[in-house]
């Protein structure tokens, strides 16, 4: 990330989502935050599955996603729902001020 302004990132994460994988389980969705520092040049941005906490349906809530295997959405954005403390929480971040830059996205399997 490149951000020109401090900012917050809002991944979102859906599994399962079309019964892609399993047929008639249901779609959740996961979502990890991160702040970003404007004006620092490129930052790396790592998270782990266990950083995304499922926020839908409410029967996971709360639950840690447990490997990248069914997803099936990506989201970026600088606002959404977040759960903190068992809790939902909105993050209504900010418009992003200039580019949007981001570079070499992608999936990384930790060692066993």
């Amino acid at each position: 990330m490149n951000p020109e302004s401090d900012n917050t990132i809002v991944i979102t994460l859906t599994c399962h989502q079309w019964g892609a994988f399993s047929p008639g389980t249901p779609a959740v969705t996961y979502t990890a935050a991160r702040e970003i520092l404007g004006g620092r040049g490129w930052q790396r941005v790592a998270l782990s599955a266990g950083d995304f906490l499922a926020i839908r349906p409410d029967a996971a809530v709360g639950k840690a996603l447990a490997d990248w295997r069914t997803i099936t959405e990506l989201a970026i954005s600088p606002s959404g729902e977040l759960i903190r403390d068992g809790s939902r929480h909105k993050i209504a971040g900010s418009a992003w001020k200039g580019p949007r830059e981001i570079r070499n996205l992608r999936w990384e399997l930790a060692a066993p």
